[in-house]
């Protein structure tokens, strides 16, 4: 059976809110192009993990929605914020030395917010796998559940028989 990468878009796009309010703060002209170019990148390659590792789809998708439930607590969206500003603030021309010890960062440039929407994306993606799979291993049950309504229901359609007798002789030519 096929896997459905749309459960997780939907989890993607719930995690999405708290992102954007909190880089309309920093990322400022065509920087929010970038951010936008990376969040279709993101979703892309997510989409393509989903259909390349279909049994993964669960996993990710259970992962991004405890992420985004995290969004009313963000302790570890805050952190993942505070490591991208310093790294993209660290490479970019836009900032001086004297507003990066001050606090003060703004972004302007295209490749400053695909590379902040990169770098929280995949931080973010791999916060998601790790807590999906952590919920997958501590409730099995319910993955195992699923692989057999699905094993099921493939076999109902393939023509043969999901489990039963066999049928008995057909009378006719």
């Amino acid at each position: 059976m096929k896997a459905s990468p749309s459960r997780w878009l939907f989890a993607y796009c719930l995690n999405l809110p708290l992102l954007v309010f909190f880089s309309q703060s920093f990322f400022v002209g065509s920087a929010n192009w970038g951010i936008f170019c990376g969040l279709l990148l993101l979703a892309s390659l997510g989409w393509c993990l989903c259909l390349t590792f279909p049994k993964f789809v669960h996993a990710f998708a259970m992962g991004s929605l405890v992420t985004a439930a995290g969004q009313f607590l963000p302790i570890v969206h805050f952190v993942v914020g505070v490591l991208t500003i310093s790294v993209v603030g660290m490479v970019s021309p836009s900032n001086s030395m004297e507003d990066m010890q001050a606090g003060v960062f703004v972004f302007p440039l295209f490749w400053e917010g695909l590379a902040g929407s990169m770098i929280v994306g995949l931080l973010m993606a791999f916060t998601a796998i790790l807590l999906g799979l952590f919920f997958h291993m501590i409730w099995p049950a319910s993955g195992q559940k699923r692989d057999r309504l699905a094993s099921s229901r493939q076999s109902n359609f393939s023509g043969k028989a999901a489990s039963g007798p066999e049928p008995g002789p057909q009378l006719g030519p």
